[in-house]
């Protein structure tokens, strides 16, 4: 992105300052910054903006009352911002403005009142899931929270596992020698449906893998038509 872009707020606020009426030039200026600021051409540019924000949050707000009454609009959403997480710029520039109101003693406090109202308002986050995707299309999700999950009728194709994030822990092709009894085993014995836990762990997977560092299992296990996936926390007893 060119400087200009980057910077684009700049000139506007240079001619706001330059007007008759600079109080209330500025707040056209703010206004003007963050309706521009909403497009991707500009996305950058008003990360870059925020962040000379809090800068004069840290510089003159103290000492310069008529720079609080200026600048306290666009502070405020900032605030509002950074409390419920839609703050689009860096986690660098995130953490640089939060350190800027905790410099900040009129700041600090107003930041923690906006968070303690807003708080009974934010959704929490919603638990990590799993995803799983056959041929490029998801078959499946759910909450790691969830587990132990038997996904059933597993039939050949491309799977990739990842969480809910976009994160790939798995990719591979699943085939007929890992999905069906006796093109994994040949004639050995099918075991019998489980009846107890103990039988349904005893099922022998064709494959095994650790996700997630070994917190959590993913085991193939062959049918007679079809196989399953299961998912389980920690490593899975043989």
């Amino acid at each position: 992105m060119s400087d200009s872009k980057r910077l684009y707020f700049i000139p506007i606020i240079d001619n706001a300052l330059s007007s008759d009426n600079p109080e209330v030039a500025l707040m056209g200026a703010f206004k003007k910054i963050r309706d521009r600021g909403v497009t991707q051409e500009y996305k950058e540019g008003f990360a870059q903006f925020r962040l000379f924000m809090g800068k004069i949050v840290e510089a003159y707000v103290e000492n310069s009352p008529d720079h609080e009454q200026l600048i306290r609009e666009d502070i405020h959403s900032l605030i509002n911002d950074l409390v419920t997480d839609s703050f689009e710029g860096s986690e660098e520039e995130k953490k640089a403005l939060i350190e800027s109101f905790a410099k900040n003693d009129k700041w600090q406090t107003e930041y923690a009142r906006i968070k303690s109202e807003l708080a009974d308002f934010i959704e929490p986050h919603p638990p990590m899931g799993i995803e799983v995707l056959k041929d490029g299309e998801p078959i499946a999700s759910f909450a790691i929270t969830e587990m132990p999950i038997k996904l059933m009728n597993i039939d050949p194709g491309q799977y990739i596992i990842r969480l809910s994030t976009g994160r790939v822990l798995w990719e591979d092709q699943l085939l007929k020698t890992h999905l069906i009894w006796l093109d994994a085993y040949g004639d050995e014995d099918l075991p019998m449906a489980a009846k107890t836990e103990e039988d349904d762990i005893a099922a022998r997977p064709t494959v095994s893998d650790p996700l997630l560092g070994g917190e959590l299992t993913m085991a193939v296990i062959p049918g007679l038509k079809s196989g399953e996936i299961r998912f389980n926390h920690g490593k899975q007893k043989r």
